[in-house]
C-alpha cells in the first residue's frame, strides 16, 4: 500500500474531502481525484500505480498523473532515501511513500 501525504493541510482537506474538491474542481473533477487518490492507496508501490494510471515522472523525485482531461496532480517521493538505478532515478517499484504537492488545470 502506499502512503500519501499532502504538502500542506489545506491541500489534503481539498483531495480528500469530496465536498471541498467539489466547490474547489467541480462535481466531475473532485470525483476523478478522489478516485485517482484510492488507487494510488490501493496499490504496492509508486511502480504499480504509474503503470495502472499510465503516468510517468518528471524528473528524478516526481511523477505527473492527469487524473482527468483538465487536471493533472504531482506526486513527489516523499523521503529522499529510495532505491536508485545507476543513473540516479528512483527504482519507482520501492517507493511507497509519496507526496501529493500540487493539482493545477492542464493548459492546452
Amino acid at each position: 500500500m502506499v502512503v500519501v501525504s499532502y504538502r500542506s493541510r489545506e491541500l489534503a482537506d481539498h483531495c480528500t474531502r469530496l465536498e471541498l474538491a467539489q466547490d474547489w474542481l467541480g462535481p466531475t473533477e473532485a470525483q476523478a481525484l478522489v478516485d485517482m487518490i484510492a488507487d494510488l492507496e490501493a496499490c504496492r508501490d509508486a511502480g504499480e500505480f504509474m503503470d495502472l494510471r499510465g503516468s510517468r515522472a518528471v524528473d528524478e523525485s516526481s511523477i505527473r498523473v492527469d487524473f482527468s482531461p483538465k487536471h493533472f496532480a504531482i506526486l513527489r517521493l516523499a523521503i529522499d532515501s529510495v532505491p536508485r538505478t545507476q543513473s540516479g532515478s528512483p527504482i519507482w517499484s520501492k517507493v511507497r511513500r509519496l507526496m501529493l504537492t500540487d493539482v493545477e488545470a492542464i493548459r492546452r
